[in-house]
C-alpha cells in the first residue's frame, strides 16, 4: 500500500493553497527522508509530460530542492504522488486522468514498462478542499493493476456522473472500484 503524505509535504500543500496558485496536478514528493523531499524516479519528466498533454502541472518544490530516489524491484509498479483540488469539473478530472496517462506513457518510452498493457500503479494523492476559514487534506492511496487504478483515483475526486463521463472520454475502463483512504482535516 502506498505511504501516506508526509506532514512536511501537507503543510507545504496547505501554504500553496494560502499563496493562491494551485495547478490541475501538483506533482509531490514521494518520500521525505531527514527532512529532504525526494522525487520518484519516474516524477523526472512529469511536468513535461504533462504539459505535452495539456494539463496544468507543476512540482511542489522548485528545481533546485528536488532530489530523486531511484528503487528497484521485481516487478514494475510506478509510483505517483500528487495533489489535486478535490470534487473535481470532468475538465479536472480528465486532466488529472491525462497526467497519469502522460506518465505511464513517458515510462513506456523510457523503457521501464515492455509491451502495450499498462503497469500495476501505486498513487498518492492529497485531495485538498478549500472553504472559507478551513482547508481540508485528504490522504488518498490506489494500487491498482493498470487503468484501474486511474478511474480508482478520479471516482474518489469527482461526483459520479462526472467520473463517469471522464472515464469514457480518456477512453479507461468502468466499474465500481472499492478503495480505502484516511482523513487528515487541517484547520487554519
Amino acid at each position: 500500500m502506498p505511504e501516506a503524505i508526509p506532514a512536511e509535504v501537507v503543510e507545504r500543500i496547505l501554504q500553496r493553497v494560502e499563496r493562491g496558485r494551485f495547478p490541475a496536478v501538483l506533482v509531490l514528493p514521494s518520500a521525505v527522508r531527514n527532512g529532504e523531499a525526494l522525487y520518484s524516479e519516474f516524477d523526472i519528466d512529469a511536468v513535461k509530460n504533462a504539459r505535452d498533454a495539456g494539463v496544468d502541472a507543476e512540482f511542489l518544490d522548485p528545481a533546485e530542492n528536488r532530489r530523486y530516489l531511484s528503487e528497484y524491484s521485481a516487478g514494475v509498479v510506478l509510483g505517483f504522488a500528487v495533489s489535486v483540488m478535490q470534487e473535481l469539473t470532468v475538465d479536472g478530472l480528465k486532466a488529472v486522468g491525462s497526467y497519469f496517462l502522460a506518465q505511464i506513457r513517458g515510462a513506456m518510452r523510457a523503457g521501464l514498462v515492455e509491451g502495450n498493457a499498462l503497469p500495476a500503479l501505486r498513487i498518492s494523492a492529497a485531495s485538498v478542499r478549500v472553504r472559507p476559514g478551513d482547508i481540508h487534506v485528504k490522504d488518498l492511496h490506489v494500487a491498482a493493476e493498470g487503468a484501474e487504478a486511474i478511474t480508482g483515483l478520479l471516482s474518489l475526486l469527482g461526483k459520479p456522473a462526472d467520473v463517469a463521463r471522464a472515464v469514457t472520454e480518456l477512453g479507461l475502463p468502468t466499474g465500481p472500484v472499492e478503495l480505502p483512504s484516511a482523513d487528515k482535516p487541517v484547520q487554519e
